[in-house]
């Protein structure tokens, strides 16, 4: 009987001996990247280059001349394009670069297309223009650190993501990073001041790239919370921003100022000598600059005339609100201005010009949808015209930029081109 009473025990214990252990769960990327990182790149980069273009062989991606030639001073392009060259065992549809600062290499990660979970130790290896990769059987890692430092990283980014990751973000993060964008980044930092809104200490930025079109949205956000960009400044009264407008224009700006904002945003550049910042705040005081702003230009002759961009070749005219003295506006003119401009001032505005007034008739042949907002610019660059060739571009373009609590920029490809990013790199 005592016999029986210990078979029992050596039975359990040896089915428990011989059962297999289960699995190990794989972490999704995104439960592997740290919210708290310096900065934060969410790419779907399979695509990206793709549409930019790129030759893929078996998984191979190889950069274009043409992009490797625009990227050629960032520091990042070795990294990239051993990214690109590893596409055959990455899957590079969702890959993140990771900064965390600190002293530490950026590292871009993702998953492998083959995964091995039996794997039981990291591997370490070099690649091409001394990038190093690390990988555990499912995901790796690429930097250019060496193999050590590449290492002790990836603990770090490990060890910060098991605290809190992107895949577990709540608020402003988890909101964002939910998004279907081609890309989405993060950057932090200190407390910034912002001349023409609220301070901010992370700038949010997503993009979605068509075949045809690119659309941006950048948001600032401070302690966890979003801000708002152009808070110092005032809603475009549309009708000023469209009026008196040169014909044939392919630049129209507008912009509510206050005088606190101009004042805030002359302290705001850095190279403006402090005597000539000094005085253009007082004129902002004095002229009591309250309003729409505006400037619209247009090309004052043949692509090789205005090839040089010296203004007199461009017909410009340029409203400045004030709600001071229209001779102390004058005053203004005549010192900032060049001689070849004329200048007009009541008590509303400060009118400017390249051109005599009354050689146009009023018109505003340029006034796309303009949303409600306090900055705006707006570019037409048709196929074929004299502006795009006095420019050197292959296509013509529409871009769209429009600020409110958020900044809005649209890039849409004009003429016969199919696709915009192998255009959009040729020309720049």
């Amino acid at each position: 009987m005592k016999r029986l009473f210990l078979i029992f025990p050596l039975l359990a214990v040896l089915v428990i001996a011989c059962r297999k252990p289960e699995p190990e769960i794989v972490k999704p990327l995104g439960a592997t990247v740290p919210i708290e990182a310096r900065a934060i790149v969410k790419v779907d980069l399979d695509a990206v280059l793709k549409m930019a273009d790129c030759r893929s062989e078996g998984g191979r991606i190889e950069l274009t001349p043409e992009l490797s030639r625009l990227l050629r001073r960032w520091y990042g392009l070795p990294l990239l394009q051993a990214c690109a060259a590893e596409g055959w065992r990455l899957d590079l549809k969702e890959a993140y670069w990771i900064d965390l600062g600190e002293g530490h290499q950026p590292v871009v990660t993702a998953m492998l297309k083959r995964q091995d979970l039996d794997q039981d130790e990291v591997l370490v290896d070099s690649l091409a223009d001394g990038v190093a990769w690390l990988s555990d059987g499912r995901q790796a890692w690429l930097s250019l650190a060496d193999g050590p430092e590449l290492a002790s990283t990836v603990d770090s980014i490990l060890a910060k993501a098991d605290s809190l990751n992107l895949l577990a973000a709540k608020g402003i993060d988890g909101e964002f990073f939910a998004r279907p964008s081609t890309i989405k980044a993060v950057r932090r930092g200190e407390n910034m001041a912002n001349p023409i809104g609220d301070a901010f200490d992370a700038v949010y930025f997503g993009v979605d790239v068509r075949d045809r079109s690119i659309s941006a949205q950048v948001r600032l956000a401070s302690a966890g919370q979003w801000v708002d960009a152009t808070s110092l400044m005032q809603p475009i009264d549309a009708d000023a921003a469209f009026s008196d407008q040169p014909p044939g224009c392919v630049l129209v700006a507008a912009a509510g100022l206050t005088t606190n904002s101009v004042c805030r945003s002359l302290s705001a550049i850095p190279d403006l000598r402090f005597d000539r910042r000094f005085t253009l705040s007082i004129y902002a005081r004095i002229l009591a600059v309250n309003g729409t702003a505006s400037l619209a230009m247009a090309p004052g002759g043949r692509a090789e005339t205005i090839r040089n961009f010296d203004l007199r070749n461009w017909d410009v005219r340029f409203n400045l609100p004030i709600q001071g003295d229209p001779v102390k506006a004058l005053d203004f003119a005549d010192r900032y201005l060049p001689d070849y401009c004329y200048a007009e001032a009541d008590s509303q505005y400060l009118y400017a010009s390249t051109y005599e007034p009354g050689t146009y008739e009023p018109r505003s042949d340029f006034a796309p949808a303009l949303a409600p907002g306090c900055l705006a610019v707006m570019v037409r660059i048709p196929y074929q015209s004299e502006t795009m060739k006095a420019l050197r571009l292959k296509s013509g373009y529409s871009i769209d930029f429009q600020a409110d609590s958020a900044l809005r920029l649209n890039v849409r490809l004009l003429g016969p081109a199919e696709y915009i990013l192998p255009a959009l790199i040729t020309d720049l």
